[in-house]
């Protein structure tokens, strides 16, 4: 008989991961607190406990991430001890498995010849303590009063846990701080006085390339962002939002890619010993290169110096001839990519156009997972852990999903996977398709329990800093939830480089594929360009008008501003309908207004953001 539950969570999750400035760090951050909530879970398993949550392994194995936050039963052989056994056991593995994580990222650094010191292990050792970062949390109820009352207990005792703040507060560290969380002193040895410095020096050493630390100081790395960066922890490769950014021009392009690829790889021969050697960030024949190289404004020699480790002495006198040669062949590859009539070249840019330079970073996430499982409590129809352990293993068979809706359907990279719980990466034109097939996916799933999922969404460029985005696609993740009671909602927020930032919300249901047919319209020029723009500015006298009224004007305007043969009137009911759906919604700023709005948005994905 199992009679006592156990609760277990750890945190900080969201500063950690959003303390990132590129793909990798973001990658590496989520992988490593899945790998810890796996070994946590490893060692409730090893002394005989049965996960309710999370559920969905297979021969013992969990098929996705796993959340910060467990849930077990487990049988009771001696009353008064078990909780602090197990209490003891899963914070001996948990920070076991960090200690092995951050060895891991030390013998790498080692191993490229980074300089290390005594100075420089006393901030690591200091950082990187597992009092220091993590706050671990649990719980263990007796069983005695059934097992929806012992869940509640549990929970109102972590949650209580939580709001006592009774770990140590980090006090404030000297020196430069780091470049990702901006709080910790960044790492350095002790004949450096300026921790820039000494980064500086780093990123000249051969083996340390920009995909790990930027060149001149740009970045400097405290025992956290240096574990996140060194780290291995997954053998697949991470991509750069410029690879994510053009990666459905990668699989449209890819035939015509050869002639440029193999320039490229002239440019990177390991034998020319003027330049240091850029590291392939992918297996891929098509396209083994960051996605980076398929902008022309990459190929210049400040860039190839800065980014790619390009390397010129000064004091040698053959440095000027080897700077031009570079210049020269970075020329060929600009022909390639945009073309040159008078060497009557037809470039790559001409037959398929310019990759998007935009990006979206998707964040989903259950609506009011906690009431629906407290509503499960209460079941009646079945046994309160049965009807949540079946909850849980419906949320692995949505997860067992997402993989293949991510990456091979959408042409997107997965950033983390535990059930209601999904971050991923997705070329502009996937952004809003990939939503939508993961809130489908979701729906079919869970809807035997009735239960919601909300998206927000960030369309940031290829070069913006990353933290940005990922603290965007959270605001708007928040913004989504607090539309309507029920929430099952999307919300994007669009960080132009130029011009206005853009907000756009609707309910799932009431968008449904109006978006994309919208996107097709205006990049087959049946709607003008310009459509978008006069809705929007027409907006605040429409939205005063009764529906009726609208919907006529609307008429009006999309007859101006279309192709003939465009059924104005169909369109004028459906966008006049959407809006009226949206008025109804708490938490949106009016129903016409937020559809005009979204217009804006589909002229801004048909143009691949607009740069063109």
């Amino acid at each position: 008989m199992t009679d006592s539950l156990l609760f277990f969570t750890f945190s900080p999750i969201q500063t950690f991961i959003q303390e990132a400035r590129r793909a990798e760090d973001l990658f590496n951050g989520s992988a490593i607190l899945s790998d810890l909530a796996k070994a946590a879970a490893q060692s409730i398993k090893d002394q005989g406990g049965s996960l309710i949550y999370p559920a969905g392994e297979v021969d013992g194995k969990f098929l996705s991430d796993v959340p910060n936050v467990l849930v077990a039963e487990f049988k009771q052989d001696e009353k008064e001890n078990v909780g602090k056994k197990v209490k003891e056991s899963i914070q001996k593995e948990f920070e076991a498995r960090w200690q092995a994580i951050c060895d891991q990222a030390l013998m790498k650094m080692r191993g490229l010849g980074i300089p290390i010191d005594k100075t420089w292990e006393d901030i690591w050792e200091q950082q990187v303590k597992p009092d220091h970062l993590w706050e671990i949390y649990w719980a263990v109820v007796p069983l005695g009063n059934g097992y929806a009352d012992a869940y509640r207990q549990a929970s109102r005792a972590i949650g209580g846990l939580k709001r006592s703040r009774i770990f140590k507060q980090p006090m404030e560290e000297k020196g430069q701080k780091d470049s990702l969380s901006g709080k910790r002193a960044a790492l350095h040895t002790a004949n450096f006085t300026k921790a820039k410095d000494y980064w500086a020096d780093v990123s000249k050493l051969s083996d340390v390339y920009p995909s790990k630390v930027r060149p001149n100081g740009r970045e400097r790395l405290d025992a956290i962002s240096a574990v996140k960066r060194f780290a291995e922890l997954k053998n697949e490769p991470f991509d750069s939002t410029s690879t994510v950014a053009a990666a459905d021009y990668i699989e449209r392009a890819k035939g015509f890619l050869h002639t440029y690829r193999d320039l490229l790889g002239s440019l990177f021969d390991e034998e020319k010993e003027v330049f240091r050697p850029y590291k392939k960030v992918t297996s891929k024949a098509d396209w083994p290169y960051d996605g980076d190289l398929l902008y022309d404004t990459t190929l210049t020699v400040e860039r190839f110096k800065s980014d790619y480790h390009f390397h010129f002495d000064d004091k040698d006198p053959q440095a000027k001839q080897d700077e031009e040669a570079l210049a020269n062949e970075l020329k060929e590859c600009r022909d390639l990519l945009k073309g040159n009539k008078e060497k009557k070249i037809k470039g790559i840019y001409e037959e398929f156009g310019k990759p998007s330079p935009y990006y979206a970073l998707i964040v989903l996430d259950g609506d009011s997972m906690g009431a629906k499982i407290d509503g499960l409590l209460d079941s009646k129809t079945q046994k309160p852990d049965e009807a949540h352990k079946e909850f849980s293993q419906r949320l692995g068979l949505f997860s067992a999903q997402v993989k293949k809706i991510v990456v091979d359907e959408h042409h997107g990279f997965l950033v983390y996977n535990g059930g209601d719980d999904v971050m991923c990466m997705a070329p502009l034109s996937k952004a809003v398709p990939l939503a939508i097939a993961l809130r489908e996916a979701f729906k079919e799933t869970m809807k035997d329990f009735n239960v919601s999922v909300s998206a927000g969404v960030a369309i940031s460029h290829h070069q913006s800093p990353l933290d940005f985005a990922i603290e965007e696609a959270r605001k708007a993740e928040k913004a989504a939830k607090k539309i309507d009671k029920q929430k099952n909602a999307i919300c994007i927020h669009v960080m132009k480089r130029s011009g206005e930032p853009l907000e756009v919300r609707s309910g799932w249901d009431d968008m449904n594929t109006i978006v994309e047919e919208l996107r097709g319209l205006f990049a087959e020029n049946t709607l003008s360009s310009r459509l978008a723009y006069v809705v929007q500015h027409d907006a605040p006298v429409l939205t005063g008008l009764v529906p009726e009224a609208r919907r006529s004007m609307l008429k009006v305007l999309l007859k101006r501003q279309s192709a003939d043969g465009f059924d104005a009137e169909t369109w004028a009911n459906r966008l006049g309908e959407w809006a009226r759906k949206m008025d109804a919604l708490e938490g949106v700023r009016d129903g016409f207004t937020e559809m005009a709005n979204w217009l804006v948005l589909a002229r801004f994905l048909s143009q691949s953001g607009g740069e063109q």
